[in-house]
């Protein structure tokens, strides 16, 4: 899916395939991303869901690289992707 979650899905897929999760603070992935994140996925767990339903064209694609979101903190800025 093009856009700016492109760099997110390319840098995901890129790791190597015996790591199984890696956890990115905010500031790492808006520069990733070469943007800001959305201020809902500051505040808000559904933001970084991993339904199949309804789910948000922002998070297609690390759910497509075989990622899925184990933990957000919200707190300390911070979420973790394991791989599946």
């Amino acid at each position: 899916m093009p856009g700016i979650f492109s760099p997110l899905e390319h840098y995901l897929r890129g790791l190597a395939a015996q790591q199984l999760e890696i956890t990115i603070n905010f500031d790492d992935a808006e520069n990733i991303l070469n943007s800001k994140l959305p201020s809902l996925a500051y505040q808000n767990y559904a933001w970084w869901a991993n339904q199949d339903e309804n789910r948000l064209a922002e998070t297609q694609p690390w759910l497509e690289t075989g990622w899925r979101v184990e933990t957000v903190n919200f707190q300390d800025k911070w979420v973790r992707f394991v791989r599946v």
